[in-house]
């Protein structure tokens, strides 16, 4: 269940753009929401943009809308309620998760948002409706918090069959306790062709950051090596949630395996940890040809955000020994980074001796906005190549744009 069930009517476009400018939009986007006469799928655009937003001042309007006539509008409040976490929806939270009446949906959304609440008086509750099997895997999955009171049910629907298993797990490595780790290394071990429970039983156990579990993880990756039905290339995918440096060195390394490549190269773009900023800059300058995990790297660059990464980046464009396919990689991200620090080296790259390096430096530079380019891009505009030329122009242009913002 998700997605956003009125905004998209509306249009997401206009909904990210709403949502971009922020809490500047929350005192227009209250007066929709209360107008009688604006449309319903109006109304829920501006929900679900308030409920991206999270103003404090819109809390009580959202919640109202939990008790709207319209189905619609109360499946809007609920997603929209989804992250907030504001303890003073606690109670009308569970007055709609304990409708039986209301849509299941709508509940689920409800409990959902009741899992984001970090308040010890709600454990009792949602261990209630973990005894629905509508509603369990969600709260399993979610574990609000390390309360120990959730122990019991999660080692219970571990070691169901096979439902719950998945959620169980998840749950488990939320948990983090010593017990938790414990069940999970057994899900491993258990032989049973649950793939996906074992899979998050692996993720948890590398997101955990305790050297022992993670240790015995390496190892169980190793002696799967080559077996049947020992899903190694998952648990080496596993390793992705990990910042301990043994298991990113582990995936690393794997990236350049013919056993691991394909998993450990796709895994990459889900890297978060900025510990592993070096060994993914450190991909994207490889002169091996693997395109796709390179770009891989640069999207993960991308998603931690890390500062540290544009000089690395910065490097590569610089390094004339590099190959084309790595410094129009990281070209593309630093412009993605909009750094400053990046104009001397992508100014420099538009007198490179290949049409293509000029262009993608050129539109890289409009991307970012520094004015300071702007007579190095004229001087581009008169190019050789036609496509440079007019991406150089087109470069002119944005950077005008944004300077009269």
């Amino acid at each position: 269940m998700g997605g956003r069930p009125v905004a998209d009517s509306v249009g997401a476009a206009a909904f990210d753009a709403i949502v971009q400018i922020g809490k500047a939009a929350v005192p227009t986007l209250l007066a929709i929401e209360s107008d009688n006469a604006t449309p319903s799928a109006v109304r829920g655009c501006a929900i679900m943009a308030l409920g991206s937003i999270r103003d404090s001042r819109a809390l009580d309007q959202v919640l109202a809308a939990l008790r709207d006539e319209d189905l619609e509008i109360r499946r809007s409040a609920g997603l929209a309620m989804e992250g907030w976490g504001d303890p003073r929806a606690a109670e009308t939270l569970l007055r709609v998760a304990r409708d039986a009446n209301e849509n299941q949906q709508i509940r689920w959304y409800a409990i959902d948002a009741l899992c984001d609440i970090p308040d010890p008086r709600l454990v009792e509750p949602l261990l209630a409706f973990v005894k629905d099997e509508r509603f369990r895997d969600t709260i399993l999955r979610r574990v609000p918090s390390r309360d120990p009171r959730f122990l019991e049910p999660l080692l219970a629907a571990v070691r169901a069959e096979p439902r719950g298993r998945d959620a169980a797990c998840a749950g488990l490595g939320r948990l983090g306790s010593p017990r938790a780790l414990d069940a999970l290394l057994a899900v491993l071990h258990d032989g049973k062709e649950d793939s996906g429970a074992r899979f998050t039983a692996a993720e948890a156990i590398a997101g955990s950051g305790d050297r022992k579990a993670i240790d015995e993880l390496l190892r169980f990756i190793e002696r799967g090596r080559g077996k049947p039905h020992s899903l190694p290339n998952e648990f080496i995918r596993a390793l992705r949630s990990s910042a301990d440096d043994r298991a990113l060195d582990r995936l690393f390394a794997a990236v350049w395996e013919p056993d691991f490549a394909e998993s450990a190269g796709s895994a990459l773009k889900e890297v978060a940890s900025p510990r592993a900023v070096s060994r993914l800059l450190a991909v994207v300058a490889d002169p091996r040809p693997y395109p796709l995990t390179k770009l891989y790297a640069c999207a993960a660059l991308l998603r931690i955000h890390d500062p540290a990464a544009v000089g690395g980046l910065v490097s590569v464009v610089s390094d004339r020994k590099q190959t084309s396919d790595n410094r129009r990689l990281a070209i593309m991200s630093l412009q993605r980074f909009e750094d400053r620090r990046a104009v001397p080296a992508l100014t420099e790259a538009l007198k490179d001796k290949e049409a293509v390096i000029r262009k993608d430096a050129a539109s890289a530079l409009g991307g970012i906005g520094n004015p300071r380019a702007v007579e190095a891009l004229t001087r581009l505009s008169q190019d050789e190549d036609k496509s440079v030329r007019a991406e150089a122009k087109t470069a002119i242009e944005k950077i005008k744009e944004l300077s009269l913002e």
